[in-house]
């Protein structure tokens, strides 16, 4: 626990003070890659605007997890509706984590901030259809905000409220 403080400290102080840079000292940096190039595929997608939702790929196919609900495409301009639901509810405080071909869900968040609903519950998808419920109890710290990542074969959550 100590470590994950110490670690949340440095981040959090060098994070502080790079907003602290006067701006105006700040030079651009611009990379030339010649060998790739930008296409414009879309000036909208099949989703309504939004902002805190998570876009994945797997093997050949990408995923939005949008608050309405997901969209995958293999191309990137012809976006379907899928049938996997957003089971962790609000995104803006939660997030999926992609392991190889498994979609995990970590929790269920409800609500805002001040008043909402939390459940410790662990989600997993193989084949991007359904969800298979891993636990309803488990040992999941009552925390939003956090980032979780896969580290030494080993699922880590760090941040959050």
């Amino acid at each position: 626990m100590l470590r994950l403080s110490f670690i949340l400290l440095v981040f959090v102080s060098c994070f502080g003070k790079a907003r602290q840079a006067d701006e105006s000292k700040i030079e651009p940096v611009v990379a030339s890659l010649p060998e790739y190039q930008s296409t414009k595929l879309l000036d909208s997608a099949a989703w309504r605007k939004n902002y805190n939702f998570q876009m994945f790929t797997i093997r050949d196919t990408m995923w939005t997890f949008h608050p309405d609900g997901t969209w995958f495409s293999v191309d990137g301009k012809n976006w379907t509706k899928g049938p996997l639901n957003n089971i962790i509810s609000n995104m803006a405080f939660l997030d999926y984590l992609l392991c190889g071909d498994t979609l995990f869900g970590f929790g269920y968040f409800n609500g805002n901030i001040e008043n909402f609903t939390y459940k410790p519950n662990i989600y997993r998808s193989t084949d991007m259809r359904k969800w298979t419920t891993l636990s309803t109890a488990s040992n999941l710290p009552a925390r939003f905000f956090y980032h979780p990542f896969l580290f030494r074969s080993k699922f880590w959550i760090i941040g959050g409220e």
